[in-house]
């Protein structure tokens, strides 16, 4: 009896958890294809802007259609994304932390505790990742504008490319998780410190083995 209560139990929290990953999973494949539908849109606009072949007018409704889907974008799907990267990272910290104290010498144990938290690191590092890219790419549009200012677009006068950078400027195209945009340079800047904050840790002893370099 005490058997079956056991395995009945392992598998509603087995059922659980396989539910709980599906729902995460699908919010943040859910959040990635946003992002890449919106680089789409935008790198369709680049290219017809660098040709030419689309009017001032058309590419004004275009800039506030992808607008649009940032708004989207930023809504309640990021919201919820931004919160699942929180318990992500917890758990990638969770298992590097393991890894670390691991003083198990089967390989079984330390394929599978290194195997933890690169899964989850993976996974937060995609809607990050995308996020950078919409930033990036939206970012070149100001520089579109500029070049379209100073090299001149069709038979466009000076007023509308004028009209045009300022519309570009004021349209905010920017991708957010916990309200920040996310910016390549902040995710290396990110990085580059938690490499750094983990060499100290390892070098002053506070996490891993005894250091003998001292």
């Amino acid at each position: 009896m005490g058997k079956s209560v056991h395995w009945v139990l392992f598998s509603f929290e087995l059922l659980g958890i396989l539910m709980l990953n599906s729902v995460t999973l699908a919010v943040i494949a859910n959040y990635v294809t946003h992002c890449e539908m919106v680089l789409f849109y935008i790198r369709g606009l680049a290219l017809r802007l660098h040709e030419k072949s689309t009017e001032l007018k058309a590419a004004m409704k275009d800039i506030l259609f992808i607008k649009q889907n940032v708004g989207l974008l930023n809504g309640p799907v990021a919201r919820m994304t931004a919160l699942i990267s929180v318990i992500f990272a917890e758990l990638t910290i969770i298992g590097v932390c393991i890894l670390v104290l691991n003083k198990n010498d089967s390989i079984k144990v330390w394929v599978y505790r290194s195997c933890f938290p690169l899964v989850w690191l993976f996974i937060l590092i995609g809607p990050l990742y995308q996020a950078a890219r919409v930033n990036s790419v939206s970012m070149r549009m100001k520089k579109i504008a500029l070049e379209m200012r100073v090299f001149g677009y069709k038979n466009s006068s000076q007023l509308e490319l004028d009209s045009f950078i300022l519309f570009v400027s004021q349209a905010r195209m920017k991708a957010k998780l916990f309200h920040i945009p996310i910016l390549p340079q902040y995710l290396i800047a990110i990085l580059v410190l938690g490499a750094f904050i983990l060499l100290i840790l390892f070098q002053t002893s506070v996490i891993g083995p005894v250091n003998y370099w001292f």
